[in-house]
């Protein structure tokens, strides 16, 4: 998935109406090279605002939770306070809580590189 700079629409809603989708800034998905521990989940994608899961159950919106995330290029981790935003049919939707500091810096820094990564593989 190459990100998004812009909202885009997305599928159909009840009635034929289009949703629009809210996220305007980029984000990495299609098998970000990003992994989750602190719950079972995989995740969808990801952005320096929140990420999105395919989960089995047990998340509640409002719930906040403690995830690590580890990068699959470089094997470093860092761990990120995120509050659940929503949750529907397998998949969930968390914001980071941390706007500064040392997780946020990590997750800069790392988003960088997946979207030069992402960039680089467009053009080939």
């Amino acid at each position: 998935m190459v990100p998004h700079e812009r909202p885009k629409l997305r599928r159909q809603a009840p009635g034929g109406a289009r949703r629009l989708d809210r996220r305007t800034e980029p984000r990495v998905g299609e098998c970000p090279p990003v992994r989750v521990f602190g719950l079972p989940a995989v995740v969808y994608d990801v952005s320096r605002h929140g990420i999105s899961l395919l989960i089995e159950d047990g998340l509640t919106t409002g719930e906040c939770r403690r995830l690590i995330l580890q990068d699959t290029l470089d094997g470093s981790t860092q761990d990120l306070p995120a509050e659940v935003v929503w949750v529907r049919r397998g998949r969930a939707g968390l914001r980071w809580l941390e706007a500064e500091g040392q997780g946020a810096a990590w997750l800069a820094h790392r988003f960088q590189v997946w979207l030069q990564l992402l960039d680089g593989a467009s053009r080939r």
